[in-house]
């Protein structure tokens, strides 16, 4: 049976939602018992029975929104990424896609682009409110991609690439955060005698994160070695160049670390393979941390121990950018920089104080 105070409430929140669009963002739990001056049991009751009724539609870890009926005021977004294979950015674009529809305020429609000749200056735009970009290795900041994102006539966000332009948005992870993590985890293990690898295009990133991890190393009493494969492009298999590049380290040099800071999950099969074809174990001989998240990285032969993206996160940090520029608003923020954490599996171990 409904209180007095929810009926009230949901009253009150009925003329409130005449005042914003279809698809506008409303009011969080939070703000409702603030605003309202209900408790939280009573406010969460009302939006509940709102939802029923189709007046309000609730994204998990999105918000609230008002419901678009009949497709009045949903904002249309080109979900665009590379055309090569990049398990992180297609998680991504997965989780953005469904919470976008979920909302019932946007409708989103998904396109490659060859990641070789940019491909693009040939897209129609017509009919979108804005740009969801993926694809961070091949953006860059090349004349002419500059050019398009200036000449683009829909606000674009980057959905993994902290680029400060004056034309688009950004939602990132904090590389920096991220190697700082890896690094102190490492050192908290015994470890000082370390390497990363970077089996990447160096976009600035990845350099961000191969530069903290060293500096945090080195401040902790280590050292660390940077491994870089060279010539690396656009497209190519991180896992690999890594396999190449550490078999040429270690038919090189005596091992001559027992840490490894990979920074991309999906280069880690690589590196296994590699350590195993030397008589190496993980983590026996090598400790591993990989960057990402991955769910893959729980499937390997040990489970990966890594940097991780909230990626539920990170979708509703899209959402909100998503929204703003669509609506022609100033952003409440133009650089998103989302916090990673450890997440520790059995690729790292403690080795046995000296």
């Amino acid at each position: 049976m409904r209180s007095n105070r929810v009926e009230l409430l949901c009253g009150l929140l009925r003329e409130e939602l005449k005042d914003f669009p279809p698809g506008g963002r409303f009011y969080s739990i939070r703000e409702l018992v603030r605003k309202f001056g209900f408790c939280h049991h009573t406010a969460d009751a009302a939006v509940k029975l709102l939802i029923a009724e189709g007046i309000l539609s609730s994204v998990p870890r999105g918000g609230l929104f008002r419901s678009c009926r009949n497709g009045s005021g949903i904002r249309h977004l080109l979900l665009l990424g590379v055309d090569y294979p990049v398990e992180s950015d297609r998680i991504r674009r997965r989780i953005f896609a469904r919470l976008a529809e979920e909302s019932g305020a946007f409708r989103v429609s998904s396109r490659t682009f060859d990641y070789r000749s940019g491909g693009l200056s040939s897209l129609d735009l017509n009919g979108f409110q804005a740009v969801i970009l993926f694809g961070s290795a091949t953006c860059g900041s090349s004349a002419a991609f500059l050019h398009w994102l200036e000449q683009c006539p829909i606000p674009v966000i980057f959905g993994n690439i902290a680029l400060e332009t004056p034309w688009s948005w950004s939602v990132s992870v904090d590389s920096t955060v991220g190697s700082i993590i890896a690094a102190s985890h490492f050192l908290a293990k015994g470890h000082r005698n370390l390497a990363v690898l970077l089996p990447e295009v160096p976009v600035l990133g990845h350099l961000r994160r191969v530069n903290a991890f060293v500096e945090t190393v080195r401040q902790g009493g280590g050292e660390a070695t940077v491994l870089c494969c060279d010539g690396m492009e656009n497209g190519e298999y991180p896992a690999n160049r890594a396999w190449e590049r550490l078999r040429r380290e270690l038919a090189a040099n005596p091992l001559r670390f027992t840490g490894l800071f990979v920074l991309s999950d999906a280069a880690v099969p690589g590196v296994y393979r590699a350590l195993k074809e030397f008589g190496f174990e993980v983590p026996r001989d090598v400790s591993v941390i990989g960057f990402d998240g991955l769910p893959s990285g729980a499937t390997l032969a040990v489970p990966l121990t890594t940097v991780a993206i909230d990626f539920e996160e990170h979708a509703k940090a899209l959402l909100t950018a998503a929204w703003d520029a669509a609506e022609g608003k100033p952003p409440s923020q133009r650089n998103w920089l989302l916090s990673p954490y450890l997440l520790e599996r059995a690729s790292v171990r403690q080795l046995t104080p000296d």
